[in-house]
């Protein structure tokens, strides 16, 4: 459901989109090792805008619809190692931010798809947890020495999901229309977040498509 929201949410913006774009390491890399390497990762959305030539010509989100929220401070640090995650190994729900190989493969899909090699990356979660608000988290993540090194230029930010009262004070107008949109299709659905742990939807990638002319 998350997926699909963002998804209207991009066209509804005169964004074309795209989904599940897969990627991996080129087996010609130095430092691929088929058993980790072999099966391709992917990220939920990734939208183009055609009228628009700024750093947000392309967008790329990905969903973490996580039951139990999204803790952006507690991610990162697992991320450098500081704390551990229980279930799995979280460098692997971020292999294009936190893997060299696997930024490179991304960057590499994204611009044979798009064109671009700059585009701004989206975290889309169902909810916050933790302390601190939504600029300060874009901060944080986006001037981590290796996500800057792997995804150099590129803007890393959490949109606000709905509700989300305590952690207002980050709140953008893009924010408000996610909200809408989430309203009116929890609605629809009877409510609820489902998903599972590594975030994203079971289905193959399609076309480019877009909502009407904006």
């Amino acid at each position: 459901m998350l997926e699909q929201i963002v998804d209207d949410y991009l066209q509804f913006k005169g964004y074309f989109t795209t989904h599940n774009v897969r990627f991996k390491p080129s087996q010609h890399h130095p430092a691929f090792e088929g058993d980790q390497d072999r099966v391709s990762s992917d990220v939920d959305v990734v939208g183009l805008h055609p009228q628009r030539m700024d750093s947000e010509r392309v967008i790329v989100v990905t969903c973490k619809s996580w039951q139990a929220g999204f803790n952006p401070r507690r991610k990162l640090d697992e991320l450098r190692g500081d704390a551990t995650n229980p279930k799995r190994e979280t460098w692997r729900h971020f292999r294009e931010l936190w893997v060299p190989k696997w930024s490179e493969a991304f960057r590499d899909t994204v611009f044979e798809l798009t064109g671009e090699r700059t585009f701004a990356y989206r975290i889309a979660v169902t909810r916050l947890q933790g302390d601190g608000d939504v600029r300060e988290w874009t901060r944080t993540w986006s001037e981590d020495e290796t996500i800057k090194a792997n995804l150099d230029g590129v803007l890393i930010r959490f949109p606000n999901p709905p509700g989300d009262v305590g952690h207002s004070a980050g709140r953008t107008q893009e924010d408000a229309c996610l909200e809408r949109d989430w309203s009116a299709r929890a609605a629809s659905q009877g409510g609820g977040h489902d998903g599972p742990d590594d975030g994203g939807s079971a289905g193959s990638p399609h076309p480019w498509i877009r909502c009407g002319a904006r």
